[in-house]
């Protein structure tokens, strides 16, 4: 047997009476359904047990506050006692505090009973659970715990840094770089806000992300330090300046979530040389820090005993110092496309395709031609205008247009610079509008950008990175807006020396359109097989506006940067993989964009995805395909998304593959083989199409209590042809050594354990038998056991109405007989077709008959030798034809003697097909010594 099929059916043997399959009946519909509220269902749990974990934690550390308070409490007493004084107070101290204790434990016991419970649900069945009854519960026990040990709920436990960028690949320290800047004489804002001194020193910020536990805990500066191996602090030099919730990695939808984690900020409010060399280094080599939560706790029974928790991160932080750079190029990005992706005036005003007016190249766009400045120079030696800048400085002519929506806010995000190597972020900046550039039918366009009243312009960001513009007004749909950037940095000199513009296209409203299919495949997939989804209802209402489709990206649901994933998948495409249905009418997405008649595309209402490779989804993941749906004669504008889910769902085992109908007795096959595999009889077969439908080639029966010491008994001849139910060819067939069919075999009767297993073939991503070779999925059916019957052992002999009666004849060598047709032989299925003269219905190979008489019946043959005859006269017809009959043949053996009536029983002695002895035995008849 395949080993690799022999290792899968025998780990479907030790799951089958935890995982027996059921097959489901209900539509996709209801699958998906089902999958989603498990997949709530366990989002839930998990947070209910972390919100039980939070409760033991706090309970826990009060406990350990109040017995420490305690501790301090009896001394007191002994001391007040050994002095004579009042211990009237402190008495009533410790009572209190016993009791709190005693609560404290009660509660402790509930909550561990709580999560024990929750952690049972989670075993048993997730879609079964009671999550409002849980809820409730947990709530309950809330209360609790918020009156004994509220403070410490949100005191923080844990504390680690939050490896980012280039820094995670081999857990590298994470540098603070410390740097000033000496400030020069200036103005910055719409209203020159911010007032730059020369001379003046300013120190930057440096920063790290940190995860607190439990997430909801609440930080403020004054928590955090940082400490070397030593535990000593460096607040005295470094300063925490702020801490801010950190949410860069948060999806939209996710964004008030409280993740734990936070962006917490430092600065070196003077920096002397000397000084931070010896908190920067030791012999050479780096100092390295942690970040130390203090979170000071305090109970109100415990007023004498404030409790400072502290949070250590892991030690991985060091310190570097630069002098302060200044940014001389502005970087930022607009709804997070980059500013070199975004279109500007740079040649002309024609945003339309082969519009090139009117003429911007005499409008100047100036660069810094060196370092950054506070202004530019009289003669301009210090900027390159446009004459001097190559391709790609900030000439965006060619880029498109950023597509905003009215009344939904974009933002405006500045990026930071690397300068020599350190990166470098401005200090502020402001938004206006890009006037100077407003040339088209001067002066309506001005005028007209100014009516739209955009909200947020000219507003200084100081010391942010981010700001929202808002268009209000209909009015502007339709229409092209140009803006301007203008950021300096933190010593006062400008990032660019007349700031960077960026147009966006006013577009209607992006609607949206949202489908989920699921992929069941049903049937053995090879290498690389694909299938074809299930058909998820879809109304995609912005076809009419469209003239294009473009799939986006697809990326996996859990994924909260929504990385591309596509060519993981295959690289599904619009024109191959994406269907659209009109009733049974097919139309791929990429035609369906391109169909002239756009109303009749409402009509289509049904969506697939077909022709999927079922081995690169991972098994139950769920995927998100984003199409958008575009008006190219409108600046590209993406008029509809259409999000479309999908989710392969491993199969079950297949329903056409099953026993016939009540063919398991007590859930047991009992089966009478006929056929033998090799001409000595010595193995015997029997064709499981006799009781078994829609086997296949891929259809796998094994006994299930094999190992090393006990070998499988039974085993199985495969089909390599789909499901025929051919009951001759000996394929698929149960094979076993005839032997275990003889009656005085010590196996005979023997049930062995089986199951019926599917091979879906490649359908998973996941290694079920850890073989590493090809990832097959097996699917486990019906497990029964399997008995090998003798046919002539369960065949039962009886007389056909009264025994019979016969006369001795009193001289040897006289024949009687008594006719078969006497005589009932009935098989297990009550029918009577078995006989002497056809052998058992071929199950025999001989058969012996004696007569058996005397008190116990053991005497053989005394009176009569019998035999077989199946043609024997019994008699003449009216016409005085011979009649001949099967009888037993009795020849006297004795002459006259006289005698009383003798019962005789009729012993049969019959070798079976498979080599071994049957005797049957059946009542007696009468022989008498006279008539």
């Amino acid at each position: 047997m395949n080993k690799k099929f022999l290792s899968a059916i025998l780990f479907g043997a030790l799951m089958v009476t935890s995982t027996g399959t059921f097959v489901s009946c209900k539509d996709y519909d209801d699958d998906i359904k089902n999958l989603q509220e498990q997949i709530d269902k366990k989002a839930a749990l998990t947070d209910l047990t972390t919100q039980v974990s939070a409760m033991q934690a706090a309970l826990d550390a009060a406990k350990t506050s109040a017995t420490d308070a305690l501790a301090k409490a009896e001394e007191a007493k002994k001391a007040a006692e050994a002095t004579g004084s009042d211990i009237t107070d402190i008495q009533k101290t410790i009572d209190s505090l016993m009791t709190k204790i005693k609560s404290l434990e009660d509660a402790t016991i509930d909550v561990e009973a709580l999560k024990a419970e929750l952690k049972q649900t989670i075993a048993d069945s997730i879609k079964d659970a009671d999550i409002d009854g849980l809820k409730k519960k947990v709530e309950d026990q809330l209360t609790v715990v918020k009156s004994l040990a509220g403070g410490y709920l949100t005191m923080v436990t844990e504390i680690d840094l939050w490896y980012k960028g280039g820094q995670d690949a081999n857990l590298n320290p994470i540098v603070l770089n410390f740097s000033n800047v000496t400030e020069q004489d200036n103005k910055f804002g719409p209203k020159d806000e911010i007032t730059f001194t020369k001379g003046k020193d300013v120190p930057t910020d440096a920063e790290v992300i940190v995860r607190v536990v439990p997430a909801n805990a609440e930080l403020t500066p004054e928590m955090i330090s940082l400490i070397n191996g030593l535990g000593e602090d460096i607040t005295d030099q470094v300063t925490t300046t702020s801490v801010e919730r950190y949410s860069e990695l948060l999806t939209k939808s996710r964004a008030t979530t409280e993740t734990g984690l936070w962006k917490v900020k430092f600065n070196l409010p003077k920096y002397d040389k000397d000084a931070f060399a010896k908190i920067a280094e030791k012999d050479a080599k780096d100092i390295l820090y942690a970040l130390a939560v203090n979170d000071i706790t305090v109970d109100a029974t415990e007023t004498e005993t404030a409790v400072a928790h502290t949070a250590v991160s892991d030690y991985a932080v060091t310190l570097n110092y630069a002098q302060g750079k200044s940014a001389a190029m502005l970087n930022f990005a607009v709804n997070g496309t980059e500013i070199a992706d975004i279109h500007n005036r740079y040649a002309h005003a024609g945003e339309a395709d082969g519009i090139t007016t009117p003429s911007t190249s005499t409008i100047e766009d100036y660069i810094w031609s060196g370092d950054a400045a506070t202004a530019i120079d009289g003669d301009k030696t210090n900027v390159t205008a446009k004459s001097g800048q190559t391709k790609g400085n900030d000439d965006r002519q060619d880029q498109p247009s950023l597509n905003v929506e009215v009344g939904k806010a974009f933002s405006v995000e500045i990026l930071s610079t690397d300068v020599d190597g350190t990166k470098v972020t401005p200090r502020a900046f402001y938004v206006t509008l890009d006037r100077t550039h407003a040339v088209e039918s001067n002066p309506s366009e001005i005028n007209a950008w100014e009516s739209y009243k955009v909200e947020g312009l000219n507003t200084l960001v100081d010391k942010a990175s981010k700001l929202s513009l808002t268009i209000p007004a209909d009015a502007a749909k339709g229409d092209y807006i140009g803006f301007r950037v203008y950021a300096v940095n933190y010593d006062g000199t400008l990032v660019d020396p007349d700031g960077r513009a960026f147009y966006v296209y006013v577009a209607e409203q992006t609607t949206s359109a949202t489908a989920s299919v699921m992929f069941k495949p049903d049937t053995h997939l090879d290498e690389n097989g694909v299938w074809t989804s299930d058909k998820g209802a879809i109304t995609a209402t912005g076809w009419t506006a469209a003239t294009e489709a473009k799939l986006v990206k697809i990326y996996d649901s859990a994924d909260s940067k929504k990385t591309d994933i596509n060519s993981k998948l295959g690289n599904l495409t619009l024109e191959d993989n994406f269907v659209l249905y009109k009733g049974n009418a097919e139309k791929t997405f990429a035609a369906a964009a391109d169909e002239t008649n756009r109303t009749e595309l409402a009509k289509y209402t049904k969506i697939a995805i077909k022709d999927v490779v079922m081995n690169k989804l991972e098994d139950g993941k769920t995927y998100v395909a984003v199409i958008n749906m575009i008006n190219a004669s409108a600046n590209n504008t993406v008029v509809e998304t259409v999000t479309v889910s999908f989710t392969k769902v491993l199969p079950t085992f297949p329903t056409s593959v099953e026993p016939f109908t009540n063919v398991l007795v007590d859930n047991t096959l009992k089966i009478y083989p006929k056929n033998f595999a090799d001409d000595a009889k010595t193995t015997a077969i029997y064709d499981i199409d006799n009781v078994w439908h829609g086997v296949d080639q891929y259809t796998l029966f094994a006994q299930t209590n094999v190992t090393k010491e006990n070998p499988a008994t039974v085993t199985y001849i495969s089909t390599d042809v789909d499901a025929e139910e051919s009951t001759t060819d000996n394929k698929p067939a149960f094979k076993a050594p005839a032997e275990i069919m003889k009656t005085d075999n010590k196996a005979y009767g023997t049930k062995y354990p089986m199951l019926v297993s599917y091979d879906y073939g490649n359908v998973t991503t996941t290694d079920t038998d850890k073989d590493k070779d090809a990832l097959t999925y097996w699917t486990n059916g019906t497990a029964f056991n399997l008995v090998f019957g003798n046919y002539v052992d369960d065949c039962t002999i009886t007389w056909i109405g009264s025994a019979p009666t016969l006369t001795y004849p009193g001289v040897a060598e006289a024949v009687d007989f008594i006719k078969l047709s006497a005589i009932k032989i009935t098989d297990w299925y009550k029918y009577t077709t078995p006989s002497l003269i056809n052998n058992f219905n071929g199950y025999a190979e001989k058969i012996e008959v004696a007569l058996l008489t005397g008190t116990d019946y053991k005497r053989v043959n005394e009176y009569y030798t019998p035999s077989i005859e199946g043609e024997f006269v019994t008699g003449k017809d009216s016409e005085g034809n011979d009649i001949k009959e099967a009888v037993i043949k009795l020849t006297s053996n004795v002459t006259s003697s006289q005698g009383t009536d003798t019962p005789t029983k009729i012993q049969l002695t019959i070798t079976d097909i498979y080599g071994g002895t049957v005797v049957k035995v059946f009542d007696p008849f009468t022989m008498k010594f006279q008539n």
